[in-house]
């Protein structure tokens, strides 16, 4: 099994409900209908750093279910983190097996 954590962070957002439709709004329709549709798939879970204004989403992967995401993902995940880093986002990525 795999963890995946990705940190996004960002000063001028204040709650985890703002900064995750803000991050919806500048993905393309068909990323935010993919990461939507494997919310459950991935037991994707979600906290706030309210100090830090830092959004934790962790998700648990089955090895091939997360061998299928990072086939799926390639196609939008490096023009969304773009759009978001120039937006003022930063933003981490860790993988770990467990």
């Amino acid at each position: 099994m795999k963890r995946q954590t990705i940190t996004f962070q960002k000063e001028s957002i204040s709650s985890l409900a703002d900064m995750r439709s803000d991050i919806r709004q500048k993905m393309s329709d068909s990323a935010t209908s993919y990461i939507l549709s494997i919310h459950q798939l991935s037991n994707t879970g979600y906290n706030w750093n309210s100090d830090e204004n830092k959004m934790n989403m962790i998700r648990t992967w089955n090895d091939e279910d997360y061998d299928d995401y990072v086939v799926k993902v390639s196609t939008f995940k490096d023009e969304t983190k773009i759009k978001l880093e120039a937006d003022g986002y930063q933003i981490t990525e860790t993988i770990e097996n467990i």
